[in-house]
């Protein structure tokens, strides 16, 4: 399973190194891009606070606790007793991001993909939008150097199960009150 992970990482890390504007971009795909992705959740939330639509407003709050959840909480856990090494230093190939951290599972992968699945709970239209700019950013992020597309896929099931669990929970606590 590793040799096909590491086959599929080179592949797509083979987009790198084309020039400074491609590397530009995958850089920007992978380390800026998330922070619009969570702009625009924040500006939504005030959006909607602002039109008195508590549902929606409560939706993207879970979207954004989710996220922080998964990637603080799940992530850490999962890294406290797993630990593997950035393909960058395990396969010595150049690289346009690099991390201390642990590879496995991807952070970003986690918190974007808990992040797309409370938006989707709340915007069906706007949460394929945000899925499909987390599975960018997660590309671009293998594109970087510093992830297998494992730790992606790892974190897009990780991340968007962290948000269903906590729905559940939210939910469950609401029918009590």
């Amino acid at each position: 399973m590793q040799h096909i992970d590491t086959q599929f990482f080179l592949f797509i890390h083979g987009l790198s190194d084309k020039g400074s504007f491609n590397d530009a971009a995958i850089v920007f795909f992978a380390d800026h891009f998330p922070n619009i992705l969570l702009f625009i959740v924040i500006i939504l939330i005030f959006r909607y606070s602002k039109l008195n639509n508590i549902r929606n407003v409560y939706g993207y709050f879970l979207a954004i606790i989710s996220a922080y959840v998964a990637e603080r909480g799940v992530r850490e856990l999962i890294g406290h007793y797993y630990y593997r090494i950035r393909p960058y230093r395990a396969l010595d190939v150049s690289h346009l991001l690099s991390s201390n951290s642990h590879s496995f599972p991807s952070g970003h992968s986690m918190f974007f993909f808990a992040l797309s699945a409370g938006v989707f709970l709340v915007n069906k239209k706007l949460g394929y939008v945000f899925y499909s700019s987390a599975l960018i950013m997660g590309l671009a992020r293998v594109a970087a150097g510093v992830h297998y597309p494992s730790d992606i896929l790892g974190g897009m099931i990780l991340g968007t199960l962290t948000t269903l669990v906590l729905n559940k929970i939210y939910l469950w606590y609401a029918k009590l009150n």
